[in-house]
């Protein structure tokens, strides 16, 4: 029996992702729970101290009114189990402060005045905005509004409009097929504020994706048929070539690189047997690299690795590639490429370019899936024993139609032994990269103790840091002083969280020395080892090094911290850290990200 006081669990949030409402804390939490209309119909009675009595049968009234379904009182009180159990809702006697009270919501009758709606707005398919977060109030829903910079409360009417576009339907479909009980309500001005407010978001606006451009016709004839086609290879010894998409003429692509040493040595290179490794070459555009070495190799395995500046123009050459010829396996990794099932998902289904993606460290996982793709028969089969990966899996039935699902295979452990990974820098790769190269990129360590859930760094590591062998680390530094290169870049989450740390700023500062080279180094501060943070400092600005540093505040607010999984340092030490810098006359910045939950 379910006594009829209630609450709303405060600290809940409701998120959308992958066409589904989830409510939680976060939107990846594992105690989320999916919610459907008729959870909204129960929060909305809960939320309204007007409706604490006779909860059940207002809320099976209700849902008959809204045309919703028909729900037995059994059925009523195994779903508020369910929410209680995921402590969605509360009992009122639960240690809990009753759900805050916000500004009457929005008045249903403002939408029956104003100019009248064009025909054409009928014919706007609309979806939910990205950036969705709903918290129940007593009432509604509230909601911010990215355009009238201000929160807003939605009644349940205008709630069960938004869940009717969350997956992207058109507003005349809404009109034909939704029964609405509220006749004060009039329904295309409800839907026009929603979308003038960015609430909803018209398909056929710009889309933070970057398109998939078609191949044109001019790239079809510079590249000859005979060359893409899998029968006549040239000059591979039947091996399959691996391509390396390089984005940047002014870096040189680490990620890529620790690719191609691995696959090159693994095993003594038996790889070698069945793939070739096309040198790692910048070329500017997707005409450029379809012109030349896919010209002369024909069809084979793309590797791309997105970061935020790459993801734009890897998709755009991957989707050229597997437009050409559908037989082009593209291959996504780096920490852009989404790792949670349903950002993944999504994203893969958004990209038909994309075959395979790539979650966590990568070198491993590269070798299996080469290993796994060169297999005479049935490549793909072999892929369900690949960890760390989502595969498109697309089967031909009895009829001739063929279906694709996406697999995702078991996660791949870290790589405890880093060292077993060859250097890109001393085994050669980049020596025929071209381009106007000032700036390499090392790791001294990977991994980060710290959990912060906004960042693969943290939320995807959480552990224990591995290093690499000090003296790899020196051998890469003075590579990058001997090849006259200008700035290193050191990926560590947290340089100067070791000891050694000092060493390797010792080291950088006798290639320099020597070499005249790097004249600048960029690196992620630790943000708790003041002291050696110092000694580094100071040694950087000795040797007329600039060192730009980088201290991540990301925000100051209490809550937003707490939903983050984040702990800033106290403020006097960012002032300490801030006043070394000043006193050597170096520069400092900081990240500040906008838009975290909270």
């Amino acid at each position: 029996m379910i006594d009829d006081t209630l609450d709303i669990n405060p600290t809940m949030r409701i998120f959308h992702a992958g066409g589904l409402f989830v409510a939680g804390w976060q939107p990846m939490d594992k105690m989320s729970i999916v919610l459907n209309e008729s959870d909204f119909v129960l929060l909305s009675i809960i939320g309204d101290p007007d409706h604490q009595s006779k909860i059940i049968r207002k809320f099976r009234t209700k849902l008959r009114t809204y045309f919703l379904q028909n729900c037995s009182r059994l059925q009523a009180e195994h779903r508020i189990n369910e929410l209680k159990k995921a402590k969605i809702i509360l009992s009122a006697h639960s240690d809990t402060q009753n759900i805050p009270v916000t500004p009457v919501p929005i008045e249903l009758n403002k939408f029956n005045s104003g100019p009248a709606t064009k025909l054409s707005f009928y014919n706007q398919r609309l979806r939910l905005s990205h950036n969705f977060m709903l918290q129940p109030v007593q009432t509604g829903f509230q909601i911010w509004s990215s355009i009238s910079r201000s929160y807003h409360t939605l009644s349940l009417d205008m709630i069960l409009i938004v869940i009717f576009f969350s997956s992207g339907k058109t507003i005349n479909k809404y009109i034909t097929e939704k029964k609405q009980p509220n006749d004060n309500l009039n329904i295309p001005r409800a839907i026009k504020w929603l979308h003038n407010n960015g609430l909803l978001v018209s398909i056929k606006e710009k889309s933070t994706h970057p398109k998939e451009p078609i191949i044109s016709d001019t790239h079809e004839q510079t590249i000859s048929n005979e060359a893409i086609t899998s029968n006549h290879p040239l000059s591979l010894n039947d091996r399959i070539p691996i391509y390396f998409v390089p984005h940047m003429p002014n870096h040189y692509p680490l990620a890529l690189g620790m690719m191609y040493s691995f696959i090159e040595n693994y095993n003594d290179g038996v790889l070698l047997e069945k793939c070739m490794l096309v040198p790692i070459v910048y070329l500017e555009t997707s005409k450029d690299i379809l012109a030349g070495p896919y010209h002369k190799y024909g069809q084979g395995i793309w590797l791309f690795s997105n970061y935020m500046w790459s993801i734009v123009s890897n998709l755009e050459i991957s989707a050229a590639v597997k437009n050409h010829n559908q037989h082009n396996i593209t291959i996504h990794g780096g920490p852009s490429t989404p790792s949670y099932e349903i950002a993944c998902s999504n994203f893969m289904m958004e990209r038909k370019s994309v075959d395979i993606a790539v979650h966590g460290e990568g070198e491993f996982t590269i070798v299996e899936l080469i290993d796994a793709l060169s297999s005479t028969q049935n490549a793909f089969d072999r892929l369900n024993i690949v960890k760390g990966i989502t595969f498109r899996n697309r089967i031909t039935d009895a009829d001739g139609i063929e279906n694709e699902t996406l697999i995702r295979t078991e996660p791949r452990a870290r790589i405890k032994d880093l060292d077993v990974l060859p250097s890109p820098y001393l085994t050669g790769v980049f020596d025929a990269y071209g381009g106007s190269i000032a700036a390499a990129i090392i790791e001294s360590n990977r991994g980060c103790p710290f959990g912060c859930t906004f960042c693969d760094w943290g939320s995807a590591t959480n552990q224990k840091i591995r290093k690499f062998e000090l003296q790899r680390v020196k051998n890469e530094i003075e590579w990058i002083g001997k090849n006259k290169i200008q700035v290193i870049w050191v990926a560590d989450a947290n340089f100067g969280i070791f000891e050694r740390d000092i060493e390797i700023t010792e080291w950088i500062c006798h290639v320099k020395d020597k070499y005249g080279y790097p004249k600048e180094v960029v690196v992620n501060y630790t943000k708790n080892a003041t002291k050696r943070l110092t000694k580094i400092v100071e040694l950087f600005a000795e040797n007329n090094i600039c060192s730009q540093g980088i201290i991540s505040i990301q925000t100051r607010d209490e809550i937003t911290l707490e939903v983050i999984n984040r702990k800033n340092i106290k403020t006097d030490k960012y002032n300490d850290l801030a006043e070394i810098f000043r006193i050597e006359g170096l520069p400092l910045s900081t990240d500040l990200m906008i838009g975290l939950p909270g």
